[in-house]
């Protein structure tokens, strides 16, 4: 998990793909850190994607560094009021404390990705993928 880690350090921004209504949407998003071996993310109940990922929470996430290195996550969404998890979201990502003003805010929506997998590669090098199961 630490590989990954560094990867998505690496890149926090992505593309977070759900699906609506049988079809996939995919848009930027923020991956946060990792947490007791969890992929953390955040989004707001006000957002189409939270709705997105009540009637379905398979989800595919991927970014790409800037030296051609691809991470691709799969995984279901589990949704978590930790405070905690929470504060040290919005101490983190100033946009987000701006927008939630607090932990305790009903509409911050905190995720974590479980039966997931990973998959970690270079277009540019001969190397294997990495995978990692979580």
């Amino acid at each position: 998990m630490n590989q990954l880690s560094m990867y998505l350090k690496a890149n926090v921004s992505g593309t977070l793909s759900t699906v609506s209504k049988g079809l996939p949407d995919a848009r930027p998003f923020q991956f946060q850190f990792i947490e007791d071996g969890k992929l953390i993310f955040a989004t707001s109940s006000t957002k189409t994607v939270y709705e997105q990922l009540l009637d379905n929470p398979f989800i595919a996430y991927t970014t790409q560094t800037d030296d051609g290195t691809v991470v691709r996550i799969y995984g279901e969404v589990k949704f978590i009021d930790d405070l905690h998890i929470k504060e040290k979201i919005l101490l983190q990502q100033p946009q987000m404390k701006l927008m939630f003003q607090s932990s305790e805010n009903p509409m911050m929506k905190v995720f974590y990705l479980d039966h997931g997998k990973a998959t970690v590669c270079n277009l540019k090098s001969n190397q294997a993928p990495l995978n990692f199961i979580f």
